[in-house]
């Protein structure tokens, strides 16, 4: 049940990373929350992944504990 409830949101999470480690930031930063975008604007966002861009050459993900409320969903795991 848990699976199925959080495909929508592991979708979200894997065109992040595959936008952002292409470079294509704009559509990446589409995925941020409202309150996220209130708190890092794009320009910072792109500045941290120029500053860090191992964090956003992901080949594999595996995400091992799944939640999900009213309020959203809450992926962990591991990022190869």
């Amino acid at each position: 049940m848990v699976q199925k409830a959080t495909a929508g949101p592991e979708q979200v999470v894997q065109k992040f990373l595959a936008d952002a480690g292409a470079g294509n930031y704009e559509a990446a930063y589409e995925a941020f929350s409202a309150p996220l975008k209130a708190a890092q604007t794009q320009a910072d966002f792109e500045a941290g992944v120029a500053a860090n861009p191992i964090l956003f050459q992901v080949k594999e993900t595996t995400f091992s504990n799944r939640s999900v409320d009213m309020s959203g969903a809450e992926l962990s795991g591991t990022l190869t």
